[in-house]
């Protein structure tokens, strides 16, 4: 193993449980524990010690936290090249704080009309569409920009055959910042049982990774000058570890969350040991984050 290895591993930070939107197809609970930003600045340190230098502010909704820009603002002056990843409600509120410190901004977005976007989401879900057009309409017109922007965008049975007005809206005709990339996501019961919250709408709602593939190569047909990127299901799985608002690190394994430790009572060194505990699938989580670069 190369030595710089683990300071290409990025690592995801869920800063809340907390979310301005209640997405039928989202399973994350909204309540829980959320550490003070003394704790994650303290998590940092650690993260730091041991050789990770790429991280992920993400949620819940992130920008719900108040003091999200003061753990990016700690997490940039430590070293970290710092990923946002946000529903975009929120985004040009909090931007002008966030802006020296965010590489990276993820914005999740499905729908190519508000209507649309509120019957794919639920509740909010207009509001929410309505709220990234402006922020990117907001970003275009900057001087200066210091982040790149990816779209993430999942295929659903909904909006598999609405794909390409979305790319039309997004990649041609808003008059705003136009995204560096476009990643899209195949929606599946891969990694859902009977027993999840929202499985009905999960079951009817999965796309194939046939019908997923289908939709993707027309896109690409279709948007020749857009940087598009592709997720099937299957490299969900042990693909990203997260650390969650309560401090706990974690990692997906087929439909269950594999607890690695609590890094409140843990130590640099012990952080570095569960890490290296799960190293087999360090190449994976590097590889899904190398759109970011």
């Amino acid at each position: 193993m190369k030595n710089n290895k683990i300071s290409r591993l990025a690592v995801d930070i869920l800063v809340t449980w907390r979310c301005n939107l209640r997405c039928k197809k989202c399973c994350v609970p909204k309540t829980g524990f959320e550490a003070s930003l003394q704790q994650f600045t303290e998590l940092l340190d650690k993260l730091y010690d041991i050789g990770l230098r790429r991280i992920v502010l993400t949620g819940g909704e992130p920008l719900m936290r108040e003091d999200v820009s003061d753990i990016a603002r700690y997490a940039k002056k430590k070293g970290f090249e710092i990923y946002l990843s946000t529903n975009g409600i929120l985004l040009k509120k909090r931007w002008k704080k966030l802006a020296p410190y965010i590489s990276w901004i993820s914005i999740s977005l499905d729908s190519s009309t508000a209507d649309f976007n509120e019957m794919m989401t639920g509740a909010g879900g207009a509001y929410q569409f309505e709220k990234i057009m402006e922020f990117l309409d907001y970003y275009g017109g900057l001087n200066k920009k210091t982040a790149k922007i990816k779209l993430a965008t999942v295929i659903t049975k909904k909006n598999k055959d609405h794909l390409i007005e979305l790319g039309k809206l997004i990649f041609k005709n808003q008059s705003g910042y136009r995204p560096d990339i476009w990643r899209l996501y195949q929606f599946s019961n891969q990694f859902s049982d009977a027993s999840d919250v929202g499985y009905k709408y999960v079951t009817e709602n999965s796309v194939t990774k046939k019908e997923a593939e289908g939709a993707i190569d027309l896109i690409k047909k279709t948007f020749l000058q857009v940087n598009v990127s592709y997720r099937p299901a299957g490299s969900r799985d042990e693909s990203f570890i997260f650390v969650s608002p309560d401090l706990t690190l974690t990692y997906p394994r087929g439909t269950k969350y594999i607890t690695i430790g609590d890094t409140k009572k843990m130590s640099a060194d012990e952080v570095k040991s569960a890490l290296n505990g799960v190293r087999r699938i360090w190449d994976k989580i590097i590889l899904n984050r190398e759109i970011y670069k």
